[in-house]
């Protein structure tokens, strides 16, 4: 039922995304257009306005034509200025664009006088016609005005409410992306605490089911007839009592490296021997598969600083994966190198891999590999999160090569300073 919530919250909200940009262009489209008509509402002001004032001025000042034809109505334009009038009026309602105008013949569309960059092949809806009958009622011809640049200026007036829109717009997408990301990440994670937890808890759970059984037979017991039984259950007991201390110090850890709240005591160490010893101590406690461990120090300068403690969880995590993702008799190799600045310690076994789609999740907090049909491998999903974390602390790095059914190989980069 949740996941369908979510799913629910996501396609409306994505709708509504979707509904929000829509509306946005209708606006910037119909901002446009009103623009456009605020434009040309202007452009035939100026142009009737010039036609009507040289009308007027050739009615209380006539200009004598030695006749009517296409020439005598230039003189009249170029006697009553026109080219200034009109200017002046262009500039009275703030327009600001170059124009060009033809005197054109009604009859037969014959252009009598244009201007250089006039062209009758233009947009006609873009063009501004003005009739010039009443300038002279024997020549029947009109005035047409165009501005080449109209189009760019109507956006240019509204570039900077475009731009906020789109910056707008935008800001929405983004977070919009990064919520529904958010969202999925920490259903994500809380799936994988949830699985921490019962991890957790099976893992506390067995510890004490055991120590309680086995405190309960060593209470039945005659201390004085039954000396290597109750040896016996007092070892079974402080097993299972250090098991359980070790889950809680790993939940512990987990907490501390959540706050950063560690501190790395650093000092110069020889890391061959700090390996030997981290995994001598771990098969100390894994007994359950025959294990073949080699070592390849390759390394000739096997000195560097590091946090012992830390180091040896590094390699005791490590290991312990290698030894838990394998099969019946688990090979382990240990190899080492020297590299620009530090030394390589790698880690390979023989195991079930890791697919491709699943390696760049294994170092997340949580994460465990799904195994497939092997269902009895114990783990909290932080062993990884934890070598990461204190690797990238000791100013080093950590990659994973693998390929299902033949095995991994980590490589642990530690600089020497």
């Amino acid at each position: 039922m949740r996941n369908r919530v979510i799913i629910l919250i996501v396609v409306l909200s994505a709708v509504s995304l979707v509904g929000l940009m829509v509306t946005q262009a209708f606006w910037v489209n119909k901002a446009i257009e009103l623009s456009q008509k605020h434009f040309e509402q202007r452009a035939y002001n100026a142009l009737c306005g010039t036609v009507d004032r040289i009308i007027k001025q050739s009615k209380m000042q006539p200009f004598p034509l030695a006749d009517s034809s296409a020439k005598g109505i230039l003189m009249q334009l170029d006697h009553y200025r026109f080219d200034s009038t009109f200017k002046k009026l262009v500039e009275f309602n703030k327009i600001h664009d170059p124009y060009e105008y033809a005197v054109i013949l009604n009859d037969n569309d014959s252009i009598i006088y244009r201007t250089a960059g006039f062209t009758s092949y233009g947009d006609e809806s873009k063009k501004f016609k003005k009739c010039l009958y009443d300038l002279n009622p024997k020549l029947s011809a009109r005035l047409e005005v165009v501005f080449p640049t109209a189009s760019r200026s109507i956006i240019c007036s509204i570039w900077n409410w475009l731009i906020l829109s789109a910056v707008f717009l935008v800001i929405i997408v983004l977070s919009f992306v990064y919520i529904i990301f958010s969202v999925f990440w920490h259903k994500k994670l809380s799936e994988m605490k949830s699985d921490f937890i019962n991890n957790m808890t099976h893992e506390l759970k067995t510890p004490i089911s055991t120590i309680a059984i086995t405190s309960e037979m060593l209470m039945k017991l005659d201390a004085t007839k039954s000396g290597e039984k109750i040896q016996k259950y007092a070892r079974i007991i402080h097993e299972e009592n250090r098991r359980m201390q070790l889950q809680i110090e790993q939940v512990l850890r987990m907490a501390q490296l959540d706050k950063k709240d560690y501190e790395l005591n650093k000092e110069e160490v020889d890391l061959h021997e700090l390996i030997q010893n981290a995994i001598d101590n771990l098969f100390v406690d894994l007994q359950e598969k025959r294990v073949s461990l080699h070592y390849h120090f390759e390394a000739t300068r096997s000195t560097a600083i590091v946090d012992p403690l830390h180091f040896s969880n590094i390699i005791k995590n490590l290991v312990d994966n290698s030894y838990k993702y394998s099969y019946d008799d688990p090979v382990i190799d240990i190899y080492t190198s020297n590299v620009d600045g530090g030394i390589m310690i790698s880690v390979v076994d023989k195991g079930i891999g890791i697919a491709p789609e699943n390696q760049k999740y294994i170092f997340d907090k949580f994460y465990r590999v799904p195994t497939g049909n092997v269902h009895n491998v114990k783990g909290t999903g932080i062993g990884l999160y934890y070598v990461k974390i204190m690797t990238e602390a000791h100013g080093g790095n950590i990659t994973v090569k693998s390929e299902p059914g033949k095995g991994s190989r980590f490589d642990v980069f530690i600089p020497f300073q």
